[in-house]
């Protein structure tokens, strides 16, 4: 890269730092960063793959690597990913790494300072942002709550490391976020819990929550799925109904697809993306002739699960209560809330609704829940109850 967009000299812990931008060069040193973290366990590619993170450097409109350097010459001691959505003006914080004998005086959270003030202020191309926090320990957690971020949701088993963990959904949300944002979401009724924590959190306008809607039930004669795990026919497939303006609930940033479920009776084709050592799936839009689609959702989710999947993920439209309504009545759980996540045509930002599964036990009490995300955790266990158990004492269950 010709011109570092950022660089500076801090004394952070009784060290002098260097804050920069990351060159190609520094890819390996990166890489040796998540290495001595991570020992190989670190769930997504960039953590483990030098090409990959070349690849990044060098495509600056849509990533910047911010990385720390010890000023005495030994090396990078920690780094962190900005990932851009030029289009929703939007960027991904992840890849947070620092070794640990230089955490002492919030390296990691300058770190994080510093990425976000650049994103916002100085190149101004981002209006939201947002990450995720593992909650095997407080330190996460404080790191970007110092930086501003708000606790949004909790997803349990979401990620695989040493064992399966439960992610937060943080966000950072600029004035400029919240004044375009869209007011007055379309709930149904499961689904307000979860948007009222959201409200009292950040001061939002009530919601209108429908209620009228005729029951939904999954039938017993099940969709018939075949799984293409072949990303190059998956993508190119995508591409050609998006082309067609075929995909329904296709927006999911970041991510591609890398495989496709599609019904044996020709009437869809659900496009995935799988990660996380195969643990984790995220339902990236689909094809479908079904009049309605929660059968569709059930069976995908039944599928990922026979592949050996932990758990699942959809985002859905604050403002669609049809849709909500269908993946609730596949079991997919409200489980955080993003306000002014996506930068619409007309030029408002929409709210959306993160739905889960999940295939193992549910189990925090080794997890560091923070006062923000408990209110999440108790309306997820609270769907969890009137979807998984309610219909046992019925005796409804399937």
């Amino acid at each position: 890269m010709s011109v570092e967009r950022l660089r500076e000299t801090r004394r952070i812990g009784g060290r002098r730092i260097v804050l920069r931008e990351a060159r190609r060069t520094d890819a390996a040193a990166i890489a040796a960063l998540f290495s001595r973290i991570y020992k190989g366990k670190y769930p997504l590619e960039f953590g483990n793959n030098v090409a990959v993170l070349k690849s990044e450097i060098a495509d600056p409109s849509r990533a910047m690597w911010l990385v720390a350097q010890d000023a005495a010459g030994r090396g990078l001691v920690g780094a962190i990913l900005f990932l851009c959505d030029a289009q929703n003006r939007m960027c991904k914080v992840l890849g947070g790494v620092v070794l640990p004998e230089y955490r002492r005086g919030g390296l990691g959270t300058t770190l994080l300072k510093r990425g976000l003030r650049f994103m916002t202020r100085q190149a101004r191309v981002a209006d939201v942002l947002y990450g995720t926090t593992r909650t095997v320990s407080e330190g996460p957690s404080k790191m970007v709550a110092e930086a501003g971020f708000h606790k949004l949701g909790i997803f349990p088993n979401a990620v695989q490391i040493e064992e399966l963990e439960h992610l937060n959904l943080d966000v950072y949300l600029t004035d400029r976020a919240l004044r375009l944002r869209r007011r007055t979401p379309y709930l149904y009724a499961p689904f307000a819990s979860i948007y009222d924590i959201a409200r009292r959190q950040l001061g939002l306008e009530r919601a209108h929550v429908v209620t009228q809607r005729d029951p939904l039930k999954l039938t017993k004669k099940k969709i018939m799925l075949s799984y293409d795990g072949d990303p190059a026919r998956a993508a190119a497939l995508f591409g050609r109904y998006s082309e067609q303006k075929r995909i329904s609930n296709s927006f999911f940033p970041f991510h591609s697809p890398n495989a496709v479920l599609s019904a044996q009776d020709g009437g869809a084709d659900v496009f995935l993306w799988n990660g996380g050592v195969g643990k984790q799936t995220m339902i990236l839009g689909f094809r479908s002739d079904y009049a309605s689609h929660h059968d569709l959702l059930d069976a995908v989710a039944l599928a990922v699960q026979n592949s050996g999947a932990a758990y699942v993920e959809l985002l859905v439209d604050a403002y669609d209560y049809v849709i909500q309504q269908e993946a609730y009545t596949a079991k997919y759980i409200p489980s955080a809330y993003f306000p002014a996540m996506r930068l619409a045509g007309d030029g408002h930002r929409d709210d959306y609704f993160v739905v889960s599964r999940t295939f193992r036990i549910i189990d925090f009490t080794s997890a560091y829940v923070t006062r923000e995300s408990l209110p999440y955790l108790r309306s997820y266990m609270r769907s969890y109850e009137a979807l998984y158990i309610e219909p046992l004492k019925r005796g409804d269950a399937r």
